[in-house]
């Protein structure tokens, strides 16, 4: 049987990880609100990008416009709490989209083109993997312990709701 104290660390342990989670969505929509917002101010240099990518430059006037877009929408869905979950699957969905078609020009190609953000410009070939990799889990723990919360609230309210039910019928 648990005591108090234990409960309390349980308590203490779980919001220390929802904390965390708010924290790791907060840098996943903070990477897209960034890299959004340089490539609609920096257009012409994202075009020229996308202009020399193989499988993009047949679209690149749609690319241009769409992916900063895309990329501001998914940070914007991951701060509204409503729409967190869905913001983190568009993001998870997206980076891994990205990782997949760096990986191939990398591979296929021998080169490694770049639209990304002013931070992660100049890492290199490994460093684009190991960044894209760490917030693809950054996104997947966000999402597990959200969803987690989200179950248990669900969960004590169905017991609750039982509870009371017990009590007005007795």
């Amino acid at each position: 049987m648990d005591t108090s104290f234990d409960i309390y660390w349980k308590h203490k342990r779980r919001i220390n990880h929802v904390l965390l989670a708010y924290i790791s969505a907060g840098q996943c929509s903070l990477l897209f609100l960034i890299s959004g917002i340089e490539k609609w101010v920096d257009n012409g240099h994202f075009y020229v990008i996308i202009q020399n990518e193989p499988l993009l430059k047949e679209f690149a006037d749609f690319f241009t416009l769409f992916i900063p877009t895309l990329e501001l929408v998914i940070a914007v869905l991951i701060i509204i709490p409503s729409t967190r979950f869905l913001g983190l699957t568009l993001f998870y969905l997206l980076m891994m989209l990205f990782t997949i078609y760096t990986l191939y020009l990398m591979l296929a190609m021998n080169r490694l083109p770049c639209g990304c953000n002013f931070m992660i410009r100049h890492v290199g070939a490994m460093g684009h993997m190991v960044i894209n990799g760490l917030f693809i889990l950054i996104a997947v723990y966000a999402y597990s312990i959200l969803i987690q919360k989200k179950w248990d609230e669900e969960d004590k309210r169905a017991r609750r709701s039982k509870v009371d039910e017990f009590k007005f019928n007795h």
